[in-house]
């Protein structure tokens, strides 16, 4: 599903996305240019995403929320992100992943140019693998990158109530 729209408001309540597969372009959802997006008691499993897409993207958008939902068994394959927010001010409340992995030169959540709030969350068993070898940047290799949080560009992170287990 590819939303790109200037539009005031995008909501989902009560979605399920399961079994679904993103090559190439944009993710499972993927939203940009919207001043809104609420996404609320939704569940994503077992979704694949391969070459440069994510599961859920978000790009250029103000105001959003993810609340009350699952992400679980959500499989990256190749420079994607399980969950990427670009230019996105996002709250994450009760929200929970588990057993997502992200390979190949990928992160579990990609938070970039964006303001990011995430509280009562819980992070279960997730997996994440840069090959720090081939990562350029900048024209430079950075080796010091790696986990499930990547954090660039003037991204700000604030995790409160929030677990991590494995």
């Amino acid at each position: 599903m590819n939303i790109e729209a200037n539009t005031a408001i995008t909501k989902f309540n009560q979605i399920e996305m399961f079994s679904n597969y993103a090559l190439n372009v944009a993710g499972c959802i993927s939203i940009s240019g919207t001043s809104s997006i609420d996404i609320d008691n939704s569940l994503f499993y077992d979704n694949i995403a391969n070459n440069e897409v994510s599961v859920l993207h978000f790009d250029r958008t103000a105001d959003s929320y993810i609340k009350n939902s699952i992400f679980r068994n959500n499989e990256v394959e190749r420079y994607g992100n399980t969950i990427k927010l670009v230019s996105s001010n996002t709250d994450l409340y009760n929200v929970t992943l588990e057993n997502n992995s992200a390979r190949e030169d990928t992160m579990g959540m990609l938070i970039e140019d964006s303001f990011i709030t995430i509280d009562m969350s819980t992070f279960r068993n997730d997996h994440s693998r840069l090959d720090f070898e081939s990562l350029l940047i900048d024209a430079y290799v950075d080796t010091g990158k790696g986990g499930f949080f990547y954090l660039n560009d003037f991204a700000n992170l604030i995790m409160t109530n929030s677990n991590f287990e494995n």
